[in-house]
């Protein structure tokens, strides 16, 4: 169940990210925010949007 609701997770973020308009842009930004003068692997990048 828990494979299954990652899996969800990711697709959705995924689909923001492809997405144009204000949604992107915020998620984006936000993750951004979060991660500034920080290296992250896409795991990692992953949980800052969560």
């Amino acid at each position: 169940m828990l494979e299954r609701a990652w899996k969800l997770k990711q697709n959705l973020i995924d689909f923001v990210l492809d997405a144009e308009g204000e949604l992107a842009v915020a998620l984006e930004a936000y993750a951004a925010a979060r991660s500034t003068g920080e290296r992250y692997d896409i795991a990692q990048q992953n949980q800052v949007i969560d």
